[in-house]
């Protein structure tokens, strides 16, 4: 079975980005459970998984977990800030919008440190 870990390439470069990207994933993570707290119009922010991607999220108790989860969490929610705000949008849906470009970020920097090299 092929792990997602890349192999240590002999210093602690690799090691310490995905350390690092794990951290910045973590952060996304809570803003994004901090901002779908009151967010109370999830139907015009994404498809109708969109709740179960963030209950999922929210109880993610482990690293792989989380990670699957903010990855759903990414999928289920297609909205973009000017649809939101054509949409006729609150606040709080455009600042979950923005919590969650904040979580792809942070997944973007994930897979980049999974990958086997220098950085």
């Amino acid at each position: 079975m092929a792990s997602d870990v890349p192999e240590h390439d002999g210093s602690d470069t690799q090691i310490n980005r995905l350390i690092t990207a794990r951290q910045h994933l973590e952060r996304a993570v809570a803003t994004v459970l901090r901002e779908a707290a009151d967010v109370h119009r999830l139907d015009i922010c994404g498809t109708d998984e969109l709740p179960a991607a963030l209950s999922a999220l929210e109880s993610a108790d482990y690293v792989d977990s989380e990670e699957d989860a903010a990855r759903w969490v990414s999928r289920a929610f297609t909205a973009y800030p000017t649809g939101l705000l054509t949409a006729g949008a609150s606040d709080l849906e455009v600042a979950l919008c923005g919590a969650v470009m904040m979580l792809r970020s942070a997944l973007v920097e994930l897979d980049e440190a999974k990958q086997v090299g220098p950085p």
